[in-house]
């Protein structure tokens, strides 16, 4: 072990300090030589190095296993850029059914707290040496409430790197097209971490004319020339007995004929409308994705402050916006009988679209966050830290309204206008537009600190103790209609938490053995809310690891949670034109949807029961694992659901209809369920196995071969007599006061060797695996749904999501869920497959016809598939030898939906209604995605005496 790691160590001795080796006077290497050399250890550094009887650098707390490990060659096997987007292809392995926020895992660096993800987003995947999941109890030696998955990721000591990055992304059918340009720096050197970041991007608007949508007036008959019908309430739906009488048959919709000039049509001119209306298409006017731009600027510091203590601190500012088309604005118009300009005796009601140009609503963001992280320790087993974070965010909502339709109105009533003709500028005003602003500002602070208690014949009693506070507020304003609305809302939270973990058995230390390693936790919390008094948690867990390589953990939470401030005090803001679907009539209908704020919601209250186990049978290369979870959630706050006939039941207030029982309007801000119940079970396996290929095993040859031409050149060099400058710089690497440099220290026991380049960061490891060979990795996660109901209120048949009923889009629960994911390098040539599957649903409607429930829908299956293709060109054997000014560089091609796979909606006739047009509920359909990213090493200066003083950096 011990040659290994003098292997590993030397190796990158020689990739951080060749140049200033060479510049000594040792034999001459090009540039690419050089790098080759210090990638001579990556491919072993790749390899699964397990140290048992004591930890690994950056673990976290206490003695529970990870349930996944990823090397360096495991992470680079996804061809990801950034830590964000390795946690995305994480989500699978790091989702859980436990967590309020929809399964987002917590996140550590080096086995600490983060002060937020802002602090690592934009580290590169080169950066890291090690990422550990863990399971969701490890979060409570955090501070944290355990019902989310741990996330650790382990850095390398020294890493020094500038990267460049440009992405472009479009859609097979067209439209959305993409751009995305990133610039990042990293500097590491032990505590010390210096991270810069600058992203922008940008996303074309998608308009429905992009897709094979059908768009059309879908409540209203619509359209830029008219349709008339009888008038809203009238007695018979017969427009006119004269009309009828011409058609040969009842008419109830006409479309309007095109006159010349501003003349009177005859009754006979509707005619070939009759029963016929006009139909425009409308689907250059509605976007189905948003135009958006953004904006971010990142910076992080980390350094020692003074004796045992570290600080991070960071600062983003964010910047966002987005447009979107809601359609035309439309007019209802009155047309009296008797009117000069209407041939018909009865009054009829004329509906058109006005204007040219769609109506759009426009939301611009921006968000300013710092934060701080402090580290330390005390009392020798006690360690301690301290995050604290302010957030200042301000959205601005502009929605166009239309145009007043006062004027015109009386005009048609006086008969000074004609309604079926062209329409003047001054007639059609514009009303203001509805306004919203909200200025979230939210603080945080907290201090937890984790160590051993006791200390008994099993083991060490830890704990960990977190105190806590928060306040946010909120102030929003809204303009409806000329109506100013203002709302202020604040919250402060002050919250104490402590958790214990006691060892019962130890096969260790000779307690009870036959039992393994068995631990119990308990914890307690309580959040003292403004305006919800004390909000209270507890818990209790046992991990047990009966045998090597079978790790179980049961636990049982109870807690108490209330609704956000944004949930309560969200500015209200009214959109026109949204699409849905009317469970109730089976049809799709053009409404109001109203958003934003209740302040009327309570607090909830969960029970979460968890069973889980995680199998290592043969070998660390493959993990099994299984979770059961049980949900019991009583007032729970939630988005509103879908508008079948149960929920219209329930919140009769929240539905508009007109005279004639069309939905015109949802109000769908957040409601409270009496009472949500689910159980499931997730399992999956794990596979990572690295190989060797014939062409890695010469790069690898060559590599130690210069590698140990240029350490003897060095050993010649040291038995020639030193300059003053030399001499010196031996003494200060002997003596280990040099804080830079990257020299090479020597044999065991031997003097120090010359001096490394400046900065002493020890040069980066190799990216992309430039030691040749390859990794192929495989993970597959089913989840399976025994259980998801929601009772809304008693008195009120339940919400069964698996068997009829829905609260989104998308239908009710898939019953059976799975991911997968197959990665593989060789010889720095990579490819990422993803696939997922979600079984079939239906959603049980409310009216009843000869036919059936006209509102049922089925939603069919869906499996689609992911492809990415990547190159690290410097990581193909010899590649970076030859050519130098590959090292870093990498090339991605990706296919999302590669099939172009999307749900296929059907209701009782099995026709797709218009609002669940494929196109609706996946816009995009295949994206194709291209990369091009750079990581630019530092060049030392080559020359006598350049090194500084000190020992050689390597991690």
């Amino acid at each position: 072990m011990r040659d290994v790691a003098r292997l590993m160590l030397a190796s990158f001795l020689t990739g951080g300090v060749g140049a200033a080796a060479l510049a000594q006077g040792l034999p001459p290497v090009n540039a690419g030589a050089a790098a080759a050399a210090s990638d001579a250890a990556d491919f072993e550094d790749a390899q699964a190095i397990v140290v048992r009887g004591q930890k690994l650098p950056g673990a976290t707390l206490g003695d529970i296993q990870p349930e996944t490990m990823l090397s360096p060659a495991d992470i680079r096997s996804y061809g990801v850029s950034t830590v964000s987007e390795l946690l995305s292809e994480l989500s699978a392995q790091t989702s859980t059914g436990q967590g309020r926020d929809g399964g987002a895992p917590v996140v550590l660096l080096n086995g600490k707290r983060i002060s937020g993800m802002a602090e690592i987003r934009d580290i590169p995947t080169e950066a890291i040496r090690r990422v550990d999941i863990m399971p969701e109890e490890v979060a409570l030696k955090y501070g944290y409430r355990p019902d989310q998955k741990v996330v650790n990721i382990v850095l390398r000591p020294r890493f020094r790197a500038t990267t460049t990055e440009l992405e472009g992304s479009t859609t097979t059918e067209g439209g959305r097209e993409t751009g995305q340009a990133n610039a990042y720096m990293l500097r590491i050197q032990g505590d010390n971490r210096l991270n810069l970041g600058l992203r922008y991007q940008r996303a074309e608007p998608l308009l429905e004319s992009d897709r094979d949508v059908t768009s059309r007036a879908l409540t209203q008959p619509y359209d830029p020339v008219g349709n008339i019908t009888a008038p809203r309430g009238a007695a018979s739906s017969e427009i006119d007995p004269t009309l009828s009488a011409l058609a040969g048959t009842p008419v109830t919709v006409a479309g309007v004929p095109v006159v010349a000039g501003n003349g009177r049509p005859t009754v006979a001119a509707f005619v070939p409308g009759a029963n016929r209306a006009n139909v425009t298409d409308t689907a250059g006017f509605r976007t189905l994705q948003s135009s958006t731009d953004q904006l971010v600027a990142n910076v992080v510091l980390a350094r020692p402050l003074w004796d045992g203590v570290s600080g991070t601190f960071t600062g983003t500012f964010t910047a966002n916006g987005s447009t979107s088309d809601q359609g035309l604005a439309t007019a209802s118009l009155n047309v009296p009988a008797g009117s000069a300009f209407s041939p018909f005796t009865r009054p009829v009601q004329l509906y058109r679209f006005l204007g040219d140009d769609a109506l759009q609503q426009r939301v611009r963001s921006t968000d300013t966050v710092v934060g701080a992280n402090l580290n330390g320790s005390f009392s020798g087993t006690w360690r301690w830290n301290f995050t604290g974070s302010f957030d200042h965010a301000d959205t601005r909502t502009r929605t166009d309204r239309g145009y007043d339709l006062t004027g015109l109105q009386s005009a048609i009533n006086l008969g000074t206008v004609n309604p079926f003709g062209a329409y003047s500028d001054a007639l059609l005003p514009t009303r203001p537009d509805d306004r919203a602003r909200a200025k979230n500002d939210i603080g945080k602070a907290a201090f937890v600190t984790s160590g051993t208690i006791a200390s008994i014949k099993a083991g060490a009693i830890s704990g960990s103790f977190t105190v806590s506070g928060e306040f946010n507020e909120l102030d929003s304003t809204s303009t409806r209609l000329g109506v100013v609305t203002r709302s202020n809302s604040s919250r402060k939270i002050g919250s104490g938490q402590a958790s214990v973990d006691v060892p019962i058995a130890s096969a260790r230390n000779d307690v009870l053995p036959f039992l393994g390693e068995l631990s119990v936790n308990l914890n307690a919390g309580i959040d003292q809310v403004s305006n919800f008094g004390a909000l209270k948690t507890y818990g209790v867990g046992t991990n047990w690891r009966p045998v090597k390589g079978v790790s179980l953990v049961a636990s049982f939470t109870s807690d108490e949670g209330a609704p956000t401030v944004q949930q309560l005090s969200n500015p209200v803001i009214a959109t026109p034109e949204v699409r849905v679907y009317d469970f109730v009539t089976g049809r799709s209908v053009d409404v109001i949807r109203t958003s934003g704020g209740n302040p009327f919601l309570t607090n909830d209250n969960r029970h979460v029961w968890k069973l889980g186990v995680t199998l290592k049978p043969f070998t660390e290369d493959l993990t099994l694992q299984a979770n059961y979870v049980r949900t019991r959630t009583r007032n729970s706050v939630a988005s509103f659901p879908l508008a079948i006939g149960g929920v219209e039941a329930a919140f009769p207030g929240r539905f508009t209809r007109d005279v004639d029982g069309n939905l015109a309007a949802i109000d769908a801000r957040p409601i409270q369920y009496e009472r949500e119940d689910s159980q499931q079970l997730r399992w999956g396996i794990n596979f990572s196995k690295g190989f060797k290929t014939a062409a890695g095993e010469r790069q690898q040859a060559e590599n130690r071969a210069r590698f140990d031409a240029m350490r003897a050149a060095r050993e010649a060099q040291r038995e020639q007599a030193p300059t003053p400058q030399q001499q010196e710089s031996r003494n200060a690497g002997d003596s280990g006061q040099g804080e830079r440099g990257g020299g090479d220290r020597g044999p065991a026991g031997g003097p120090g060797g010359p001096g490394g380049p400046p900065g002493g960061f020890g040069g980066p490891r190799a990216p992309g695996g430039f030691g040749g060979g390859g990794r192929i990795r495989l993970s597959v996660y089913h989840t399976w749904y025994f259980q998801d109901e929601i009772l809304i209120r008693q008195g009120i048949p339940k919400l069964d999501l698996l068997d009829g009923a829905a609260t989104g889009n998308n239908g009710g629960q898939p019953r059976h869920l799975i991911d997968a994911q197959l990665n593989v390098t060789r010889d720095g040539l990579g490819f990422r497959l993803g696939a997922k599957y979600q079984s079939a649903t239906k959603v049980t409607g409310g009216s009843v016809n000869a036919v059936g429930s006209t509102g049922d829908l089925r939603f069919g299956d869906l499996a689609t598939a992911s492809l990415r293709l990547f190159a690290d060109v410097g990581g193909i054997p010899g590649m970076a030898v030859k050519h130098p000014w590959t090292r870093g560089l990498r090339v991605s091609l990706g296919v999302d939906n590669v099939f172009n796979q999307r749900i296929r909606v059907r209701d009782a006739t099995g026709a797709t209604p218009l609002s669940y047009q494929p196109e609706y509920l996946d816009p995009l359909g295949r994206v194709v995605k291209i990369s091009i990213r750079k990581l630019f090493f530092p060049t030392f200066p080559q020359g006598p005496g350049q090194g500084g003083p000190g020992r050689g950096g390597s991690d």
